[in-house]
């Protein structure tokens, strides 16, 4: 009887590799997006790393599930993301501009993923000079340390950065604006007043940050007139929110101006 011939192997799919050629093992996980494309990721590495992709992926029962859908999300980002919460030597590939170290300081803020935030942060430090923008980014993505840094490289330079610094007249930012009142009042060239309430102080900060510049530069009568003519227009509108304390320091700022 002849022999009945072998059935042509299946080629096995090749193992992913990372760019120095580490062998990454194949995902458990299909993500798929709004437009129809799908990113193979690892189930037990985002559950581990995110409280929130961990409450996704969980089943009644507490297993893992093989496939999860995210609307209104881009392949491109999670599959980003996906690789930078590898180990260290599986993640470079993610972490190579500026451009996709934004958008994974979204995803890690958002879902939760705190050693990737860190990891973040940590670069933002040692890599990425303070400049307009940063305390911004640092408020919005909770990023402590680095807000840390932007304070301190503005008080440095409050010409620069004042406008900017009015983003901490927020009482989430209270205590970091009571320590740089005082030297916000000496770059005006006013005496120590107490600092008013938040609120106030939102409403008085065009005139702080134009009475700290004007005092930093000697401007001309032209600008000094304009300026004043500019804050004595807004005065009416600012004063009604204004405490008795507060009303007199905003006189003391609008005195170098006229």
């Amino acid at each position: 009887m002849p022999e009945r011939a072998s059935p042509p192997e299946t080629p096995t799919p090749a193992t992913p590799q990372t760019p120095g050629g580490t062998r990454v093992p194949r995902g458990d996980l299909t993500v798929t997006f709004d437009d129809g494309s799908s990113v193979e990721s690892h189930s037990v590495i985002l559950a581990l790393a995110s409280p929130v992709f961990s409450a996704l992926l969980t089943t009644p029962s507490g297993a893992l599930r093989t496939d999860l859908h995210l609307a209104g999300a881009s392949a491109d980002e999670f599959r980003d993301f996906s690789i930078a919460l590898r180990p260290a030597g599986l993640r470079q590939s993610a972490l190579q501009d500026e451009a996709r170290y934004s958008a994974l300081v979204r995803w890690a803020h958002k879902y939760e993923a705190d050693s990737l935030k860190t990891l973040i942060e940590d670069h933002l430090i040692k890599d990425v000079p303070v400049k307009t923008g940063s305390l911004a980014h640092a408020l919005s993505y909770s990023l402590l340390r680095r807000r840390a840094q932007c304070l301190k490289a503005m008080v440095a330079d409050l010409r620069e950065h004042v406008e900017e610094l009015g983003l901490l007249a927020k009482r989430e930012t209270l205590q970091e604006m009571e320590t740089v009142w005082p030297r916000l009042c000496e770059a005006a060239g006013v005496p120590l007043y107490p600092m008013p309430p938040v609120e106030q102080l939102e409403t008085m900060w065009p005139f702080v940050a134009a009475g700290i510049r004007q005092h930093a530069v000697s401007a001309s009568e032209h600008l000094q007139a304009g300026l004043s003519k500019a804050a004595k227009s807004a005065v009416a509108d600012a004063s009604a929110t204004l405490s008795e304390t507060s009303t007199s320091l905003l006189d003391r700022f609008m005195a170098y101006w006229v």
